[in-house]
């Protein structure tokens, strides 16, 4: 029988993708290539279409052999069309030393003539240097000189990367006139970033706390690990052959400065996520949207921050419109969503969309259309004047919207009923509570009717998630595929190097074990090995009374593993100032449980000082800290104990955890503390007392923009009544517009340093340790 590599390429092909039955695992391939000359011929481009690379699990070698490998065969180099690379970034301060690899000279010759090919010659000699020592940033920058039919990319880029700055540099610079082209990356349609998540050592000064003067939660956010930004991959923006760019976790800041001057891109798919906190103004934001000549679909998600003092230089509805209009007779999708009930005091809307003429899909928010939220005017206009008659799908956004909007309905049979619009075959509206009657489980009747006249007419309608394309995770997840999944690599090769380096296969290179390797014991932190005793969560608790800075006695209230009384590391600090406030009336168990959600394990350190003033418990409360200084002392020395030292150790009574210096806290405040003024907690409510005052750059004014309107300057002290349980009846709000229980604001701070202080908790319960 002949064989089936002798079929016609074409057929060969598709009989292959049914046997595969899309599970084309590289190494199925290979084996199938090693049957013959044939099946390797006619196997070869799909083994090399695609190359996978990920540093947090593939060492350095790896890259390296397959760039020489390129090097060598020019003819495999160029069957490569798409690359989905990661975590190839450099990070000596957090690896274990080693000694130096010793290169082959053939094969570094090799290398040598790709840095002069490449126009880095004047980076040879650092390039020379960086490779012994593991660095792979050279050698993903040459890789992509070296492929001449790379298409599309997928990239999980380094904060820093000299290298791949100065490749990227030639695609500018070698574009001295319009028809003179890079001579690398000259086939790149398709590009696609992320930020890789840094290795931080583990244990660095800038972990420990400090009462200091800090800077504002912005300034501490532009160095934010997780952000991407422009500092050396801007030039990919104007590269002429890109058509489609998405760029995930954007800081957008200095877009503007990066993207002067005259040059433009032929980008037509422009997808931007910007991350939370990045101060998205309307100068970088136009310097983004102005590169492409003429854009096809745009798909923007912006987060408001409505605690930052700027706040209002953010672009507002108004300014994105103006970005707009540049491309009003290219777009043919339009999908912009900004954080739902939080955005900028004055946003502003849209004008008449009508002027698109070739707009076919929408996923906007309704407010952003028509005006309306923050007591701002309704639009003159309704949908069915502002829409072009081209659309063909409306999708439409919640919450706000929903609710200022209240004839949206009507506005929304206009459309289905007229005859305006006679390609509109889809309209979606977000899962939001404002469509639904009080009981949550039907539609209101104007919905239900606009329903029925969209199936009368053939017009697909539901209530449904509506996700942005870029906006969450399940929009990154379509757009990525597993690829999102070298993202998660990232995290979790910090995490361990920081806190479990036993999890490393390679502690030089801070490569991951294999997951199939996971369950070996020479690979496992010893303390899974130690037995784990049952956990509850009863009415069993712990309270363990201690001496405060003062000589006074306070109590740690926690719950924890029975006859393991070890304090959780996360704590909050409660003062008793009602005339009865001694520990023998007061049921801290109780006050415990009312205050702890149950999804998180948290210490309660309650002092009782009857009579006091606010002032006097923040007085105390500063004391204590300075006394007992930070928790992470106490992580810091769990981590340096050898695995089988359990503590107290002998002749000693153990230490008391320290407190949390610097929590996260939204708005203005650095600290926190609760006061109960009456002992009937329930009814009352405690007071939550803000203080301490962040350090501010200045009234609102941004360092590279004009200056917002300034906030009134916050009092340097907030105190505020809340409920213990947001479904207490009769609580006070927290803030306007917000409602948020003792139980809520509990919920809303702990969480942010969940891992750091739970995972070494646990750890050293099973160690046995029953103090600190």
């Amino acid at each position: 029988m002949p064989s089936l590599a002798d079929l016609p390429p074409e057929i060969f092909n598709i009989v292959l993708s049914y046997a595969l039955d899309d599970d084309e695992d590289l190494q199925r391939l290979c084996g199938l290539s090693l049957l013959g000359r044939q099946w390797y011929s006619a196997l070869v481009q799909r083994i090399y279409s695609e190359w996978v690379y990920n540093g947090a699990k593939q060492p350095f070698m790896t890259l390296w052999k397959f760039l020489i490998t390129v090097l060598r065969d020019t003819t495999l180099a160029a069957q490569i069309r798409t690359l989905k690379v990661g975590n190839w970034g450099f990070f000596p301060e957090a690896a274990t030393p080693g000694p130096d690899l010793q290169l082959p000279p053939d094969e570094l010759d090799l290398v040598r003539g790709a840095i002069r090919d490449a126009g880095l010659g004047h980076l040879e000699g650092s390039i020379l240097q960086a490779l012994p020592k593991r660095d792979r940033r050279p050698l993903m920058a040459l890789l992509l000189t070296s492929l001449p039919n790379l298409r599309t990319v997928f990239a999980h880029v380094p904060r820093n990367d000299p290298v791949l700055g100065a490749v990227l540099e030639k695609l500018v610079s070698n574009k001295t006139n319009e028809t003179r082209l890079s001579p690398f990356l000259r086939e790149l349609r398709e590009l696609h970033l992320c930020q890789e998540t840094p290795v931080h050592p583990p244990w660095v000064e800038s972990d420990a706390e400090s009462d200091a003067e800090e800077d504002s939660d912005d300034d501490k956010y532009s160095e934010n690990r997780d952000s991407l930004r422009l500092d050396y991959l801007w030039p990919l923006l104007r590269h002429e052959p890109l058509r489609t760019v998405s760029l995930v976790d954007l800081d957008t800041k200095q877009a503007a400065n990066w993207l002067t001057g005259s040059s433009v891109s032929h980008v037509e798919h422009l997808y931007l996520a910007t991350i939370w906190k990045s101060l998205s103004t309307y100068p970088d934001i136009q310097a983004l949207l102005a590169q492409p000549q003429a854009l096809k679909s745009i798909a923007l998600s912006l987060h408001d921050n409505p605690f930052d003092r700027r706040r209002n230089a953010i672009i507002s509805n108004t300014e994105l419109w103006d970005c707009l209009q540049k491309h009003q007779h290219t777009l043919e999708s339009i999908d912009i969503c900004r954080s739902k009930n939080t955005h900028r005091d004055q946003n502003g809307r849209f004008g008449l969309l009508r002027n698109f003429s070739n707009l076919k899909d929408l996923r906007i928010q309704p407010e952003v259309l028509l005006g309306g939220c923050c007591g701002e005017p309704r639009a003159s206009f309704r949908l069915k004047d502002t829409l072009p008659q081209t659309l063909t799908t409306l999708t439409l956004y919640g919450e706000e919207g929903f609710s200022v909007i209240s004839d949206l309905p009507a506005q929304l049979r206009e459309l289905v009923k007229g005859p305006g619009f006679p390609l509109l075959s889809s309209i979606v509206l977000d899962d939001s509570l404002a469509l639904f009657t009080d009981d949550g489980l039907r539609l209101r009747t104007p919905y239900r009717d606009l329903g029925q006249e969209c199936t009368n007419r053939d017009i697909e309608f539901r209530v449904d998630e509506a996700t942005n394309a870029l906006g969450n995770v399940g929009g990154y997840r379509r757009l990525w595929g597993k690829t999102l999944d070298m993202q998660k690599d990232g995290e979790d090769r910090d995490l361990v190097a920081s806190d479990d380096r036993m999890r490393l296969r390679d502690p030089q290179e801070l490569i991951l074990q294999p997951d199939h390797d996971r369950g070996d014991a020479k690979y496992r932190d010893p303390d899974e090995l130690l037995p784990v005793g049952p956990r509850w969560r009863s009415a069993d608790m712990n309270r363990i009374p201690f001496a405060d800075h003062t000589g006074k006695t306070a109590y740690m209230v926690f719950e924890s593993w029975k006859s393991i009384p070890l304090p959780p590391l996360f704590s909050f600090s409660v003062y008793f100032t009602h005339v009865n406030a001694t520990p023998e009336n007061t049921d801290m168990e109780a006050l415990h449980r009312d205050l702890s959600p149950r999804e998180l394990d948290l210490r309660f350190d309650m002092y009782f000082l009857p009579g006091a003033t606010i002032d006097d418990c923040i007085a105390h409360y500063n004391g204590e800290k300075a006394a007992r200084g930070s928790y992470k002392e106490q992580i810091r020395v769990f981590k340096t104990c050898p695995h089988d030292e359990i503590h107290p150790l002998p002749g000693t009574t153990g230490q008391i955890p320290g407190m949390v210096l610097k929590p996260y806290t939204p708005g203005p405040w650095r600290n926190l503390l609760f006061l109960l003024q009456d002992q009937n907690w329930r009814d009352a409510g405690l007071l939550q007392v803000r203080f301490d005052r962040k350090k501010l750059r200045g009234d609102g004014v941004d360092d590279e923009h004009q200056p917002a309107p300034p906030p009134p300057p916050p009092p340097p002290i907030s105190v505020t009544r809340g409920q213990v349980r947001q479904d207490n009846l009769g609580y006070v709000c927290n803030s306007p517009g917000v409602s948020m229980s003792v139980g809520d604001t509990i919920l809303e701070i702990s969480p942010a340093e969940r891992e750091l202080y739970l995972n070494v908790w646990y750890k050293a319960m099973r160690r046995g340790w029953t103090t600190w």
